[in-house]
């Protein structure tokens, strides 16, 4: 691997985990922001401050800063604690979907 690290010169398979880790994080923003949206709110406080600040322009940015530097820093950690990484960001977007869905169904 050449000596600079910047994300074009990092292996296939480096790539491929950062690029999911960013895709949940994007699927992260956009459905935390249709919940938002749909009258919903964000529970955590910085993401929660971004919002009131900038709106969801801010959430985006803030997303996308977090997402890309903790990818970044983590870009040479094991295949064991990447699996845990995306799964837990897969978890997240599977827990907004479904409170997506029952604020949509205005099931309480």
């Amino acid at each position: 691997m050449p000596i600079y690290e910047g994300v074009l010169f990092l292996s296939n398979k480096i790539r491929e985990r950062f690029a999911l880790f960013l895709i949940l994080n994007l699927a992260d923003y956009c459905t935390t922001a249709c919940i938002i949206l749909s009258d919903g709110v964000e529970v955590m406080p910085i993401a929660r401050g971004f919002i009131e600040l900038y709106g969801l322009t801010g959430l985006f940015f803030h997303k996308l800063f977090i997402a890309g530097g903790i990818g970044y820093l983590c870009r040479n950690m094991s295949d064991k604690l990447w699996y845990v990484l995306n799964w837990a960001f897969t978890l997240i977007v599977m827990w907004n979907s479904t409170q997506l869905a029952i604020l949509l169904l205005g099931v309480t």
